[in-house]
């Protein structure tokens, strides 16, 4: 059959008007609500600022008077470095960081969404993630989010290239991004351990694979080599991720929690108001007392979960319901325009998701089969971590590429069915008007 030429050049020229129309859709959605909310970036919840700081001011990843500290992953902190080399309170680069890193997130997400076959449904996708409330909201803040967004669709693209053109090259890319996104958020760790083997998995058959594998397993191995060492030095222990990992599941079992689940559990929970918080919550002072605190909080926790095991399954489900939930909790005192904000986010998850649940189900033969199998190792890996540690809706921000290029997926059928409904009837008119 010959090839229809003058055909592919105006797809490809639609395509070119597509992407160009897509980004600036990105831009006019996202650069406004991070103008608009610049001065939230000064309550630095998770003290990201104050160690990017910290690193400006003395050269130590740790807080102010205190030493070297592994408390939280280090590559966010080091991006900000630069950009608030100047002025402390200065929060353009920030601003500018986070809006590109959003753009990116939106492409990758389009660029997955081709080599996953979705055509144009790769730009329904890819505006999904522009629009989308979590990370629209945590691009106003000093979190991880957004860079873990942006690391997630940019993991899925280069172990999807490996697949496609299994190259050292691509082998060397893909481990390196894994290192990165394990150094941004260490739930991605999980996801690291079981995309390894789901890429052997897919791997074409033969002596370039193991090649491959190695390559990869070496290349991940390096990137996360000098935080690595650096822990060993500091601490005398070869920390892969952080020392924060038993302050987060304790705070997400212990029995001032607990209670307020048997009390409130549509309200959100401080744990500072609490009473429970005490001194796991201070900061570390120093590397010992740091190393101590997470052992401790890790023992805490494990003793709660033993003495109430059924407050322990029902805060599993709890957990899994706002990982994966739609409403955000009510604030205290919301105003009408909040609560209608609420409602509004609740209405575009519940279609969303409904959409990616049928797109999963079109796609269930060929989800072990496909680079389709990183989007579900990526959802489940995050949804068992933190079935058992500290959750809400943000936590999920790094699934939302694949569950919008799901949702794609399910929107794509819900066409589908729509036009075999519509020549269906025609079909019958037709018949109905020549008897």
């Amino acid at each position: 059959m010959p090839v229809d030429t003058p055909r592919l050049v105006r797809d490809a020229a639609t395509d070119r008007w597509l992407v160009i129309l897509l980004m600036l859709f990105a831009v006019l959605v996202r650069a406004p609500v991070a103008a608009h909310n610049i001065q939230s970036l000064r309550a630095d919840v998770d003290n990201y600022h104050e160690l990017a700081w910290n690193l400006i001011e003395r050269g130590t990843f740790g807080q102010q008077h205190s030493g070297p500290s592994a408390y939280r992953p280090p590559l966010y902190p080091v991006l900000l470095a630069p950009l608030l080399r100047d002025v402390y309170y200065d929060f353009t680069g920030v601003v500018a960081m986070h809006v590109a890193l959003g753009l990116v997130t939106v492409w990758l997400t389009a660029v997955v969404g081709a080599q996953w076959g979705l055509g144009r449904w790769r730009f329904l996708a890819a505006a999904l993630v522009a629009c989308d409330p979590i990370l629209l909201k945590q691009s106003t803040v000093f979190m991880t989010e957004t860079l873990a967004t942006a690391l997630a669709a940019l993991a899925m693209a280069a172990l999807t290239t490996v697949i496609k053109r299994p190259t050292i090259v691509r082998a060397l890319d893909a481990g390196f991004v894994l290192g990165l996104c394990v150094l941004c958020r260490p739930t991605f760790l999980v996801f690291a351990i079981a995309a390894l083997p789901a890429l052997c998995w897919l791997l074409p058959q033969g002596k370039a694979r193991r090649k491959i594998m190695v390559i990869t397993v070496a290349a991940l191995a390096m990137t996360l080599a000098p935080w690595t060492v650096r822990n060993w030095i500091e601490f005398g222990r070869p920390i892969v991720t952080t020392t924060h990992g038993g302050f987060t599941l304790a705070l997400a079992n212990n029995r001032a929690f607990y209670d307020h689940l048997r009390k409130a559990p549509h309200e959100p929970w401080d744990a500072e108001s609490s009473g429970w918080a005490g001194t796991i919550l201070q900061y570390p002072h120093a590397q010992q007392e740091e190393l101590e605190n997470n052992r401790e909080s890790y023992a805490l926790a494990w003793q709660t979960m033993r003495d109430e095991p059924r407050m322990f399954l029902r805060a599993c489900v709890y957990r899994l319901s706002r990982f994966w939930g739609v409403l955000p909790l009510a604030l205290p005192q919301q105003t009408p325009r909040e609560r209608m904000s609420r409602y509004a986010i609740a209405v575009f998850y519940s279609v969303e998701l409904s959409l990616a649940l049928l797109g999963a189900w079109r796609l269930r033969r060929d989800l072990l089969a496909s680079p389709w199998l990183f989007a579900l190792l990526l959802a489940v890996s995050f949804t068992l971590v933190h079935t058992f540690y500290w959750t809400d809706m943000r936590m999920r921000a790094p699934v939302v590429p694949a569950v919008a290029l799901a949702a794609a997926v399910g929107a794509a059928v819900l066409r589908r069915r729509k036009g075999e409904r519509k020549a269906s009837s025609d079909k019958d008119l037709r018949t109905s008007s020549s008897v």
